[in-house]
């Protein structure tokens, strides 16, 4: 057997922790239809690259959205099916008009959104086939 080399001798560095209290909590979005919320505080995040949005729920829970472009603290954030069509509010594919920029779009229901969900990135609803919509990523 040969020698072990100098970067060996010299250990190797300690795995990388990730120190937990500097990031926010994870997105909680609610499970209720109808629910709303009021944008408490946009909050900077180290693991993202878009801002949070921290937001009051009525049930009086705190959770953290992506926040989108022109959302403000104070706003109202509505969670369903029929909501007005207003920057953070959240609902269905189903519900949106086509041509409309959106972001953090789910894979599968439920699944916390998946698809543009970094700062500044938008995807568009293109078309809408029987029961399936096309969505324009940014990626092209």
């Amino acid at each position: 057997m040969g020698k072990r080399t100098r970067s060996q001798r010299r250990g190797s560095s300690p795995k990388n922790k990730v120190s937990s209290h500097r990031f926010p909590a994870a997105n909680r979005l609610p499970r209720v239809n109808g629910e709303t919320g009021r944008v408490v505080d946009l909050v900077h995040s180290p693991a993202h690259t878009a801002p949070l949005a921290k937001v009051k729920f009525d049930d009086g829970t705190v959770g953290h959205i992506a926040a989108p472009e022109g959302i403000s603290i104070g706003q109202s954030v509505s969670f369903g099916d029929n909501v007005p069509l207003r920057p953070g509010n959240v609902t269905t594919l189903e519900q949106i008009p086509e041509g409309t920029p959106i972001c953090n779009v789910e894979c599968r229901p439920g699944d916390g959104g998946k698809l543009a969900r970094s700062g500044g990135n938008s995807a568009r609803l293109e078309a809408r086939m029987d029961d399936k919509v096309r969505v324009r990523l940014p990626s092209g």
